[in-house]
């Protein structure tokens, strides 16, 4: 892997959000006007946490390295280490839960619409009957439960890729990027 990220770069807690050519991967950019289509957690080296379409699970980031992929690897501003543990540790015991199909589904929707109200309230009645995540709630999630709140404004149910860049979020940070273009 001439290029690819170094791994002793990759400290656990960091996220990898990532653009990636594809149908699903096109379809999430244009539905949340963003640049980036997916999120993962970084827990050291190349072993990343993420929400795909299996469920969650444990993934090898060199998956990424071909063309038409890039990554931005960011970080919490001003955070500890023992923050930065304690939420990739939580991320991780999101392992084997299923993949929220159905609000990959109404999210695109949603967000056309436009009614955030309706997105809460269908993505808190799916959260009780199911166990399910979508990429970004994975991260959004993890980071929550050690107390910090990434997007003040909005509902976990709101949360895409798009609103954990530190372009638009100032609590987010930039380590680094890479990328392999077609």
């Amino acid at each position: 892997m001439n290029g690819f990220i170094n791994p002793d770069h990759m400290k656990i807690g960091y996220g990898i959000l990532v653009h990636s050519p594809g149908l699903i991967s096109r379809l999430i950019r244009y539905f949340t006007k963003s640049h980036w289509n997916h999120i993962a957690v970084s827990i050291g080296g190349f072993d990343i946490i993420e929400a795909c379409l299996t469920g969650v699970k444990l993934h090898d980031l060199r998956s990424y390295d071909r063309r038409g992929v890039e990554l931005k690897v960011i970080n919490v501003k001003n955070t500890s280490r023992e923050k930065q543990i304690k939420a990739a540790l939580f991320a991780a015991t999101r392992c084997n839960l299923w993949y929220d199909y159905l609000q990959f589904v109404l999210i695109g929707l949603i967000l056309k619409l436009n009614k955030p109200n309706f997105a809460k309230r269908v993505n808190r009645f799916l959260n009780k009957i199911t166990n399910s995540y979508i990429c970004s709630e994975v991260y959004y999630d993890a980071w929550l439960m050690v107390g910090e709140v990434l997007c003040p404004t909005k509902d976990i149910s709101e949360i895409t890729p798009a609103d954990l860049d530190p372009v638009v979020n100032k609590n987010l940070v930039e380590i680094l990027s890479w990328s392999l273009k077609s």
